[in-house]
């Protein structure tokens, strides 16, 4: 699964970012964290199957992980 920029936030809603390591949009940081997630200011955090990015100057690095974990 990925998510990028505000996207990280279906993740909140799903629940699925308690205790694991994420990134998205600098404003949706803090709700992140609140949801248990621990939040890295990164262009792109991999943790196990989920993917997420912060905005839209971080696709390619984001791509590239999608790829790597396709592979």
């Amino acid at each position: 699964m990925g998510a990028l920029c505000h996207g990280s936030q279906v993740f909140l809603s799903a629940k699925l970012t308690k205790g694991r390591k994420a990134t998205g949009y600098w404003p949706i940081m803090e709700d992140m964290a609140n949801a248990g997630a621990t939040v890295l200011d990164q262009p792109v955090v991999v943790d196990e199957n989920v993917i997420t990015s912060r905005f839209i100057y971080d696709i390619p690095q984001f791509v590239d992980a999608i790829v790597a974990q396709l592979n």
